[in-house]
């Protein structure tokens, strides 16, 4: 993320921040909090804070670094960031973890990433007629191979 402008007024930071965990408890349910939080975060923001949770989530549940580096596709060093950050800021560690335990993970559905799932067929037919025809141009080209 970058760097900003007023890093050396550390009263303001603070005071900001304070600002935007209390617009953030002013949200009355889930769908308001995503919208400030979208209306604030560029996309970039969005995606960097949601992957550092999840890498503290599953280091929490004590996934193995090569765990969290195959299913969230991030590097090493990506890993270790994070838990650097929440290492450093030790103070707030205990409700971040009271957080994340109160916090059930519910993988999306495999629908919604595959829509075709349920009904697999048509797929197949067609997958089976291509490999069929490629197979029937491959003997037909050996064929005229063999007659020349």
């Amino acid at each position: 993320m970058r760097k900003m402008s007023n890093s050396n007024n550390l009263d303001l930071q603070k005071d900001q921040f304070r600002v935007l965990v209390e617009v953030l408890d002013c949200a009355e349910n889930k769908q308001e909090t995503e919208a400030v939080l979208r209306s604030l975060l560029t996309e970039s923001e969005r995606a960097v804070i949601s992957q550092r949770l999840d890498i503290l989530r599953m280091l929490l549940k004590k996934f193995k670094y090569s765990e969290i580096i195959f299913k969230l596709k991030v590097a090493p060093a990506t890993i270790s960031k994070a838990f650097d950050i929440y290492l450093k800021n030790g103070s707030y560690n205990k409700s971040l973890n009271i957080v994340l335990a109160r916090y059930k993970y519910v993988p999306p559905k495999i629908e919604t990433a595959y829509p075709n799932r349920g009904n697999d067929e048509p797929l197949v037919q067609g997958a089976r007629s291509l490999v069929n025809q490629t197979i029937r141009q491959s003997e037909k080209a050996n064929q005229a191979a063999e007659h020349d």
